[in-house]
């Protein structure tokens, strides 16, 4: 595992706090980018990692919205920034951000297609490319649980494994051979404590495979971003089987996932307990989408965001949506999910 270095000192993060007086609790936002990718990362210590930047746009409402999230979290400047690929809806908005609020570190997945001449420019080509097995350096702190965001793949890479990805496995699943710029996008596990969140981008069927075949690379997951915001060419049964997700989160769209195949595929994962999506998909009704309470941006709404609220004393973590009147769920923290010792070929349950 390679922690990755910026500097050779140590840098404190705002003004010392003594350890007895932290807030333990960890924040996660997943914001309206209508069907692009835009989260915001909080730590108990107030570091701040924001994943993609969602699309550039005239009237700045991405980013409107990314520094509307920053203020609910006091948040004034990005300590971490991920781009994980170069498609506009993740990375578009990285120019008038950092114009915007300052950004302190830039990391991708070293791939030419995410850094075009924009985004060299937005970084001043100060960006760290990172590989399967690396650490973004996180700030610790005795008093807390530790906290780690671990890069699980990336440019076509899986931690583990240094073959082809498309080559075909005997017995499983797979769905095209496309190394696109979806598939060489960066995907981590943010651990905190016993508490872990899969940020999956818009990785791909035959990627996902690999992080969880034949070794299961994951564990249990308490919270699931739905692999590209739900389309079917990813969210393959071989990894839903493996992480066995108490949550699933859907940075969709109004015209942009969960499919139908991939709703009924997440409904059917013994563990799941909701369904949480950013916007009311009007192409699919029911067949797509969870109960309005789960849903932030209801038919003619936007703009609206989803919150994790992670406890960790109190071993749960909250949803909630930025609605008024909408309850907050609460859900437990379970241990470790300890991987079957005989996968399945095909990605089935075993019975």
């Amino acid at each position: 595992m390679r922690q990755v270095c910026i500097y050779s000192v140590v840098i404190l993060l705002g003004v010392a706090t003594p350890s007895s007086a932290l807030d333990k609790t960890l924040r996660i936002y997943c914001m309206d980018a209508n069907g692009g990718g835009m989260t915001l990362i909080v730590t108990p210590l107030g570091e701040s990692i924001l994943i993609d930047t969602g699309d550039a746009w005239p009237d700045h409402r991405y980013v409107e919205r990314i520094l509307h999230a920053c203020a609910d979290a006091n948040v004034v400047e990005i300590d971490h920034l991920v781009t994980s690929h170069g498609h506009a809806d993740h990375s578009g908005g990285i120019e008038e951000l950092v114009n915007r609020l300052p950004v302190r570190r830039f990391y991708d997945n070293g791939n030419s297609g995410t850094r075009d001449a924009a985004y060299l420019e937005a970084t001043q080509g100060k960006s760290l490319a990172m590989r399967p097995g690396d650490d973004i350096p996180l700030a610790q702190d005795t008093m807390l649980d530790r906290m780690q965001l671990h890069c699980l793949a990336s440019n076509l890479k899986v931690e583990g494994f240094d073959g082809d990805i498309h080559a075909p496995i005997d017995g499983l699943a797979s769905e095209g051979t496309s190394s696109g710029l979806n598939a060489r996008g960066a995907i981590f596990l943010l651990t905190y404590g016993s508490f872990t969140y899969y940020a999956s981008a818009d990785i791909t069927f035959n990627v996902e495979r690999h992080m969880v075949y034949p070794v299961n690379r994951i564990g249990h997951v308490d919270l699931y971003l739905v692999s590209h915001h739900g389309l079917g060419d990813s969210n393959n049964p071989l990894l839903l089987d493996a992480v066995q997700p108490t949550v699933a989160l859907a940075s969709n769209g109004p015209g942009k996932g969960i499919t139908p195949e991939i709703f009924e595929r997440l409904m059917a994962v013994p563990s799941l307990e909701a369904i949480y999506q950013i916007a009311y998909n009007k192409s699919y009704g029911a067949e797509g989408n969870a109960p309005f309470d789960y849903i932030a941006n209801r038919p003619g709404q936007t703009g609206n965001w989803i919150k994790a609220t992670v406890y960790p004393d109190e071993g749960i973590f909250e949803m909630e949506v930025s609605r008024r009147g909408v309850p907050i769920r609460a859900y437990a923290i379970k241990p470790l999910f300890v991987p079957k010792p005989d996968p399945v070929p095909g990605g089935g349950r075993q019975r």
